[in-house]
């Protein structure tokens, strides 16, 4: 959740659908993998505020906190990166 400081830390993103009570599957940062998304090559994105969520960079308004999931690297392929910013959005 990008809404607020404690709620956006970011370890990872979830490689599986998730069942109540089994493991799931994280990719770390500098992992290169397939999303079920189409993103575009370059474009940063960042944690969404919908809780979970990803959106692009350019969603992001002022006083939300920046944390950068992946940049599109080419169709449905991302570079993790997982970073944390040090400041809210402008």
């Amino acid at each position: 959740d990008g809404d607020t400081d404690l709620e956006s830390v970011v370890a990872g993103v979830c490689i599986d659908g998730g069942v109540s009570g089994r493991d799931i599957f994280v990719a770390p940062p500098g992992a290169v993998i397939q999303i079920g998304a189409t993103p575009v090559a370059g474009t940063i994105y960042v944690q969404s505020l919908t809780p979970g969520g990803i959106a692009p960079w350019a969603d992001l308004g002022t006083g939300d906190y920046v944390n950068v999931l992946f940049v599109g690297v080419a169709s449905g392929v991302v570079e993790l990166i997982c970073k944390r910013g040090s400041t809210v959005h402008a």
